[in-house]
């Protein structure tokens, strides 16, 4: 497997070793994969939650949050709507739990038996005459331009999380949480469906805390050679806006002063340990200038007494930051670093909810195979260790069916084993068993083996499939000068498409396609190959 990675030379690794505290083997092991930016590496060698991105950095997730509590303030109606995939699935049971879980009368929907994906306008009918105000859409919705629009016809708002490509127009919804919608810079593109429901839930906890919707501008000035350097970050909910550092010497211009005083205007500016501050801005503006600043170190203390008269440069040589960052740390770095760790230390129902829900968001998330990287390596991690103890009965019960109650879990075990028997939920026709299974709505036993006997079902159909496809797929190889599979069958089941096309991409290493065809329309799937 290694036959053409080049080798990492030794003293390459005791390099790498050396900077990242590292053991041999691992060092090694990172280099012949070029894992090697700080970056992508704090993912790999650290698991703490509180690096996890910032739901805020979503551009719209203030205004989602904010229609949330509209409908909470006014008890409206809310319905979600997901897809029917083990990851629209656990998606819509994660956001369906954290809105009950505030109050919210809260419906859901999940595509059923030969239903189209997405949202469909019968379905707004029906929960408009229920008095349904707030429609949140989950793995789908980024698409459905005229049905959100029909929502607004009716007094409905939209809200829509989904992490599919989005097409030219997007819908007139109150707030879209995408990592691929344009102009968004989410810092990573590799969440599900299921991960961005936690990111919501979670912005939702931010929001109960006193830092919420709080614009401010964290001020920090240092002695350099013969200079002051001043650093200054404006931040929205802990979430970098802007930053501007200037090195004063001697004779500087008025223009490097006009800049730091455009810069912090109007803003509430705070700042770590006041006195040294107050002498620094003294040498720089004079004593007849005076700064409105707020010192942060008292409550900071508070929180962490280990820190106490400790400053940003003390803190920043003992930190982790630098290692994990390729631009040059600053001591301005590690003063938003403790307003983060104080967010989390005077709020900790934020990562407590997290935990409580990663359970779901690793199924979600290796389900999708969605990359485990940066962020991802977190959720998944923590998430196979709450899986495997997880306190939901109804998926308890199923686990025990499948032979991994009491086990430590891999996310091989979860991707062969437990995701294709909620996957086959959606695909036999009947999700709404997987959500009432994970939601606690049921007999937990009897849902557990309803749907163990869907997963197998859906093997048989998928075997028999195989048999009664396979000679049209080697002739249409033909048909298609060895570069295409395309195969229809009445023998199809409209649910094992995509299984049956994975099987032939992977038997023949062409693109391949998979066709049913149902009373009213077809459906197909399309499966390809690496490249």
């Amino acid at each position: 497997m290694f036959s053409n990675i080049p080798m990492a030379s030794a003293d390459d690794c005791q390099l790498f070793a050396k900077k990242y505290g590292t053991d041999e083997l691992t060092s090694r092991l990172l280099l012949r994969r070029n894992i090697t930016s700080p970056e992508t590496l704090k993912y790999f060698l650290h698991d703490d939650l509180r690096i996890i991105h910032n739901p805020f950095a979503f551009s719209q997730m203030d205004l989602m949050v904010d229609r949330i509590g509209a409908a909470i303030g006014e008890g409206e109606k809310v319905l979600v709507f997901g897809d029917r995939d083990s990851d629209g699935i656990t998606a819509t049971v994660l956001l369906v739990e954290t809105l009950r879980g505030r109050g919210l009368e809260v419906f859901w929907e999940v595509p059923m038996g030969d239903d189209h994906y997405g949202l469909q306008i019968p379905v707004i009918d029906t929960y408009a005459a229920k008095d349904v105000t707030l429609l949140i859409t989950v793995d789908c919705g980024i698409g459905n331009v005229s049905e959100v629009a029909h929502a607004a016809s009716l007094g409905i708002d939209s809200l829509i999380v989904d992490h599919h490509n989005p097409g030219d127009v997007l819908p007139d919804a109150v707030a879209i949480v995408n990592p691929k919608t344009e102009g968004e810079n989410y810092p990573f593109e590799g969440l599900s469906a299921v991960a961005l429901a936690l990111k919501v839930s979670m912005a939702l906890e931010i929001a109960d805390s006193d830092l919420y919707n709080q614009t401010f501008c964290l001020l920090n000035a240092r002695p350099g050679n013969d200079s002051i350097i001043v650093e200054a970050v404006k931040m929205t909910n802990l979430v970098e806006q802007q930053r501007i550092t200037e090195t004063f010497v001697n004779g500087s211009g008025e223009s490097q002063l006009a800049r730091l005083v455009d810069f912090i205007r109007d803003q509430a500016i705070l700042v770590y340990q006041a006195e040294p501050q107050k002498k620094l801005f003294e040498q720089l503006f004079g004593t007849g200038v005076e700064i409105a600043f707020t010192d942060i170190a008292p409550e900071i203390w508070k929180q962490f007494p280990q820190l106490r008269d400790r400053s940003l440069l003390r803190m920043l040589q003992g930190s982790r930051l630098s290692r994990f960052s390729s631009r040059p740390t600053q001591e301005i770095d590690a003063a938003v670093q403790l307003l983060i760790s104080y967010l989390h230390a005077r709020n900790p129902a934020i990562l407590d909810t997290v935990r409580s829900q990663l359970d779901l968001t690793a199924l979600g998330l290796i389900a999708d195979m969605m990359p485990l990287l940066d962020e991802n390596r977190i959720l998944v991690r923590h998430g196979l260790q709450r899986l495997a103890a997880s306190e939901r009965p109804g998926l308890r019960e199923l686990m025990a069916r499948l032979g991994l109650l009491g086990r430590h879990l891999t996310s091989t075990e979860v991707s062969w084993k437990l995701t294709p028997s909620i996957n086959a939920t959606g695909r036999m026709g009947k999700p709404d068993l997987a959500v009432r299974l994970l939601l606690g709505e049921g007999d937990p036993s009897a849902l557990a083996d309803e749907i163990y006997a869907l997963n197998e079902e859906r093997k048989r159909l998928g075997s028999e499939a195989w048999d009664a496809v396979l000679p049209g797929a080697k002739q249409s190889l033909e048909e298609y000068a060895g570069n295409l599979t395309v195969v229809r069958h009445d023998r199809i089941h409209r649910g094992i498409t995509g299984i049956v096309a994975g099987r032939l991409s992977r038997k023949f290493e062409v693109p391949s396609v998979v066709i049913a065809e149902l009373e009213e329309h077809f459906v197909g799937s399309v499966r390809s190959i690496r490249g």
